[in-house]
């Protein structure tokens, strides 16, 4: 087949057909309908009316609507579609004139000539400007955020506006609401997700398929978090005016605005105000109104209203703490006024009394001087405030002005001493001389006592409190068939307490036994529901039966002990003291569930109590990877390497993971996630 073709070079015909190709009818007298493309080079498909073969296609074109025709190209044995190419964007009519084997030949087309065939020919992107959001904001979650753009375009539709919000710095992309109007504003609802990452874009598309966008110029923040704060001290003051120091942590972005501390008194679970930390950074200077036992709770408010609960009546304190500013009161109640010579080498019963709302456990210490003050020996120390010590007075010679002291301790450390009037040592035999006399009558002599039968040490059980502390020595000793035989003695005698209860969940637990620790640590809870190791061992032992059935594969049963264990150890919270491996744990327990927004709370109130916590660091990394934050992922695992030990494995293994996120950073642009 030859082709003899003849093209106008304002034109510049191509044979090379991209783009659309469109019907025109050889003989039809209305045009098609309009179509719009968004590229120069295009295909005109056409067919005669009815079938025969056509020596010579004719392509009329007209930029006027059919007023004027040129000839665009001529070709001789023609094939459809016919290629045709123009340089400028523009509308373009389109007209075919066919000339068939017998030498009939379709009229050329006149000026008014209707087109066979309309092109709109539009290469430009419509112009696009988002105008709202652009700054670096803050804002809370479920707020009204108002967006604004304005696009021009000569092919716009009616509606050719698309929104769409990113989270991740503009890494992934969900749809807003679509089909709005070229230039306007749009109220959106922000998510109840927070991210410091949020973005928002506007594009714009024209019928003829072009597009543009335009993305915020910053990053803003949605904060639905509440910031995490907790008191860490002290737990003791000498003064009524000490400082409270308390860790505070920003997790959603907006940044702490306000930090209230609250107080409880002694047993009264009612809470008070004390007052703003008006420069937001530990500690904070508070007065007690008097001695005694506090409880201390802080809350902490961010940027946008955020903020943690106002402690109840059931909320329990973050630390407590022990003001005692006032010494024992102590006193001798022997050893005053005149007395008879203290024989030396003899027993002697020294007496006292000692008072203190806070009298330390073993707060009593003995001393006497034979040089009236100038050296002072010590009889006893760390004595128990029993009243009444049996003291051997030394056998040193005869002494004058022989003194006793004794300094009574309370928890803090406050101290009061008394000194026992002076008295005469007397450690010299008496010389003595014999006489003989009638006796009248006999003397009975005196009978000698028994010695008293030797008791067998395992069967003192002379109180619960003792013999626990015996199992919990030889447990730790992993002395496992001692504890276990004391343990059973103990629990004929006392079947109802829960330390034993719990003790011997303890043993199963140190024997792998697990399901069996769990029924010994129940029944120490159902015994004394606020036993908090109780709840805690039952937390670790369902924690090791979740581990087993992940290693078995049976999942089901996995997140049925690991819901558990969470629920043991939210119970064990309820109880002071709070303990890093408390909320770490939470933390690990609540990443198995994949409850990632539970796990991040309780890791970052394990943070914290332990700030210097790698392991805390590195599990935060971890959840901050499933929630697709990379950039945080990669902060928090930087930081967990400076915890760690140089030179250590989980240095090494974290400065790995943080190198490889922020390549892939890199690679997705700095921003994916």
């Amino acid at each position: 087949m030859s082709h003899n073709r003849r093209a106008l070079p304002v034109l510049l015909a191509a044979l090379l057909i991209v783009g659309g190709v469109f019907s025109l009818n050889a003989s039809a007298a209305e045009p098609t309908e309009r179509m719009i493309v968004n590229v120069k080079r295009f295909g005109l498909k056409w067919k005669p009316k009815s079938p025969e073969r056509i020596v010579l296609l004719r392509i009329w074109f007209s930029v006027d609507n059919g007023q004027t025709w040129k000839v665009y190209s001529e070709t001789e044995n023609p094939s459809s579609p016919a290629p045709v190419k123009v340089t400028e964007d523009g509308i373009y009519a389109f007209y075919t004139q066919l000339k068939d084997a017998a030498g009939n030949e379709e009229p050329a087309p006149i000026p008014g000539t209707a087109p066979k065939g309309l092109v709109v020919v539009d290469t430009k992107k419509p112009a696009l400007v988002l105008a709202a959001p652009n700054n670096a904001d803050v804002f809370p979650t479920l707020h009204d955020l108002r967006i604004e753009w304005n696009a021009e375009d000569v092919n716009f539709g009616a509606t050719p506006i698309g929104l769409y919000a990113s989270m991740d710095g503009g890494g992934t992309w969900s749809l807003i609401k679509k089909d709005l109007p070229n230039t306007g504003s749009y109220t959106w609802k922000l998510p109840s997700e927070s991210s410091q990452l949020y973005r928002v874009r506007a594009m714009a598309v024209d019928l003829a398929g072009n597009s543009s966008e335009d993305t915020s110029d910053n990053n803003f923040t949605v904060d639905g978090k509440p910031p995490v704060s907790r008191v860490t001290g002290p737990a003791e003051a000498k003064s009524p005016v000490f400082d409270v120091t308390y860790n505070v942590r920003d997790i959603g972005g907006a940044g702490v605005k306000k930090v209230t501390l609250y107080y409880q008194m002694g047993d009264n679970k009612q809470w008070h105000v004390h007052g703003d930390d008006e420069d937001l950074t530990s500690p904070m200077r508070f007065q007690a109104p008097k001695g005694g036992k506090y409880g201390f709770k802080i809350v902490s408010e961010d940027r946008v209203g955020n903020h943690e609960p106002v402690p109840g009546d059931d909320t329990r304190p973050d630390m407590l703490c022990l003001m005692d500013a006032m010494a024992p009161v102590v006193q001798f109640t022997n050893f005053k006024g005149k007395m008879e010579p203290v024989m030396g080498g003899g027993m002697h019963s020294i007496q006292w009394k000692a008072t203190d709302d806070n009298m330390a456990e073993n707060p009593i210490m003995l001393e006497y001087t034979l040089d009236s003050g100038a050296t002072w020996e010590v009889i006893t120390s760390n004595y128990k405030n029993s009243g009444e010590y049996p003291w051997m007075a030394p056998n040193k010679g005869d002494f004058n002005n022989v003194k006793l002291r004794i300094t009574a301790l309370d928890v803090l450390g406050n101290k009061s001493v008394d000194m026992s009037d002076p008295f005469f040592l007397d450690s010299t035999a008496p010389d003595s001389v014999v006489e003989i006399v009638t006796w009248d009558e006999k003397q009975p002599e005196p009978e000698l006592a028994a010695p008293p039968a030797k008791k067998d040490a395992m069967s003192e059980l002379s109180s619960p409190e003792d013999l626990a502390m015996r199992v919990k020595a030889a447990v730790d000793e992993n002395d496992l068939v001692q504890a276990q035989s004391l343990l059973d003695r103990a629990m004929k005698k006392w079947p109802a307490s829960a330390d034993f209860h719990h003790l011997q969940g303890r043993l199963h637990f140190k024997a792998n036994n697990y399901n069996e620790a769990v029924k010994s640590y129940s029944e120490a809870v159902r015994i004394k529901p606020d036993h908090q190791d109780a709840h805690l061992g039952m937390g670790v032992a369902y924690l090791m039966l979740g581990n087993g059935a992940v290693t078995a594969k049976a999942e089901d049963k996995a997140v049925a002990y690991f819901r558990k264990a969470a629920l043991e150890y939210e119970e064990a919270a309820k109880f002071p003291p709070d303990t890093w491996e408390e909320f770490f744990n939470l933390g690990y327990i609540y990443a198995r569930l994949s409850n990632y927004d539970q796990a991040m709370t309780n890791l970052n109130k394990a943070l914290t109590l332990d700030p210097s916590s790698g392991d805390t660091r590195w599990y935060l990394g971890q959840v901050y990877e499933k929630q697709h934050n990379l950039q945080k992922a990669a902060e928090s695992y930087e930081k967990a390497a400076v915890a760690y030990a140089p030179g250590t494995a989980e240095r090494e293994k974290a400065e790995g993971r943080a190198r490889e996120i922020k390549s892939r950073m890199k690679e997705e642009g700095g921003h994916k996630k």
